[in-house]
Formats: structure tokens, sequence, C-alpha cells
């Protein structure tokens, strides 16, 4: 730091204070951050650095560094960038916003939060949606920068047979065999149908196991941010909240994803099995997926 190499300084101050907390290498972080021009982080270094020396002495009572803490937080303050992300469809199923790849919590959203200047990589995604993606640029001195994150467009998605029911109670219907097959085709349609069906089982399975992989990166994320659950700060709790929350939300959508897919293979199996051949002259064996109110399932028919 004495030599002005300020991006190679303050990681080590940073890493020193993570293995090793003390007040003095805390306060040499928040000033190597304000000298690097990181107003926001060296604004949440003196802020904790006073929270932290404050604890130190009896009440009424100084202390010199709490006290230069508190100065060059101040000073600080009308220095510091702001950046709001506005979500226009926050009701929008299992979406999740992303800043530099680090998930950003509901608690946050329109909200102005402290900055550091520089430039960000924004990305919104959620389930059968197409993610979006922006780059926020952050200027210096107190800049403010307001990104609205659109709703987000549907993917494309191949038509599925519609759900057959019961009346008022969402279970498997009549079906027509003729719709699954071609008579006198190699290649019936019901075995195109069970190939369709098997591709989006199989796709519901990889979708569970990303948001299964996503789930436990942010549980582990969360773990790692204050591992000693010593002297954690305000920001840190919050941090392990929002992750932790993120966590659950992608755990469900991965249950989701393995029962869909679970019965979109199964499906897609049993039509390809039981499509008819040329041979089969007049008789004809029909396989369909159901999805009611009541549950889910595969039903069969056929003539002979």
């Amino acid at each position: 730091m004495a030599a002005g190499n300020f991006a190679a300084a303050c990681p080590k101050y940073d890493e020193s204070q993570r293995r090793s907390p003390d007040l003095d290498t805390l306060l040499k972080l928040a000033d190597c951050y304000e000298k690097a021009g990181k107003t926001a982080s060296a604004w949440g270094a003196f802020k904790e650095a006073i929270e932290i020396a404050s604890r130190r002495h009896a009440p009424g009572a100084t202390d010199p560094k709490e006290e230069s803490a508190r100065s060059r937080a101040a000073a600080l303050e009308p220095k510091i960038s702001r950046l709001t992300i506005t979500v226009t469809a926050a009701e929008t199923a299992g979406l999740e916003v992303q800043q530099d790849g680090v998930v950003v919590g509901r608690g946050a959203w329109g909200s102005a939060m402290p900055i550091d200047p520089g430039s960000y990589q924004l990305m919104a995604k959620a389930p059968g949606k197409k993610p979006w993606t922006h780059t926020a640029v952050v200027g210096a001195n107190g800049a403010k920068v307001e990104i609205t994150v659109p709703g987000l467009e549907n993917e494309s998605a191949v038509a599925l047979v519609p759900a057959v029911g019961a009346p008022g109670q969402g279970g498997p219907g009549p079906v027509d065999a003729s719709r699954w097959q071609t008579q006198g085709s190699t290649w019936s349609s019901q075995r195109t149908i069970g190939f369709v069906v098997g591709g989006v089982g199989v796709a519901a399975l990889a979708v569970g196991t990303v948001f299964g992989l996503m789930s436990r990166s942010k549980i582990s994320d969360s773990e790692n941010i204050c591992p000693s659950n010593v002297h954690c700060s305000r920001m840190e709790f919050d941090q392990i909240k929002a992750l932790n929350d993120d966590a659950r939300t992608d755990a469900t959508w991965s249950n989701i994803g393995f029962v869909v897919g679970i019965i979109g293979v199964a499906g897609g199996a049993a039509l390809v099995l039981t499509a008819p051949k040329p041979s089969d002259g007049g008789r004809a064996v029909s396989v369909a997926p159901w999805v009611g109110t009541a549950g889910a399932g595969v039903t069969m028919g056929g003539k002979w």
C-alpha cells in the first residue's frame, strides 16, 4: 500500500481480516479501499469499525479510533455512488436477479444500494423464460444509476397433448386411439409424441439438477460469508439470509423439475414401446400422459 499498489494491497488486508479479525486491520482495509476509489466498500468498512470500536469501551467514554472512523465515514457519504435495480415483473415465478454472478436479494430490489464505481453485469432469469442481461456502468462522486429489469419473454416451447379429465374430477377421461397413430405407417405419430414427451422429461430432469446444484452452491456461499459467526456485520447477516431464501426457492424448483422429468420420461417410454407396427393390422394401443387438478398419470386405451 505504501507503494500505491492498492489493487494488490486491499485483497491482502481483506484476507488478513477474514482469517484473524482485528480493528486495526479493518481500519487499514477501509483506508486502502478509500485510496483505491472504492468509496462504498471504504464507507462500509469504516461503519463496521465504528460498531466494533463502540463495543470496546464503557458507555460515555471516547475512543480515538472510533472517532477517526466516524469522521472518515461521514466524509465519504456524499461521494458514495448508488445503484437501483427496479424489477418490473417481480411476481414472475422463480425470478432471480444477479449482479456479477451474485444473487441480488429481493429486499434490495428498488433500493438505492451503495456501490463502488465500475461496470457490473446484471442478469435476470426464471424457469421457462429467456434470460435478460445488461451492463450497468456506475460513475464516481455520488453517481446515481437506476436500471429497470423488464418482464422476461417466454421461451419457445413444444405444444404438448392437452390434459384429459373427467368433469369436475381432474382424472383421466376417454382417449381416442386414432389421435396417437397412423395405420400402416412404420413411424407412427404415437412414437413421435413419445420421443417429444420423453425429451421434455429429460429436459425437466436437467433443469431439476441445475436448480439443485444452484441451491447447494448458495448454501455453501452463505456458510463462507462469516464462517465463525463472530463479529459478523449486519450486511453479512443480510447476505446470508438472502442466499438461504434463494437456496430454498431453487430447491423447490429442483423438486418440481425431477417430478415432471420422471413422469415425462416414463410416459415417453410407454408411448414409444407401445407404438403400433404395420403388421398390427386393425389392432392399436394408445398411451397418453394426463395432468389434472387431482394429480397426473398415464392413460392407456386400445382396440382389437
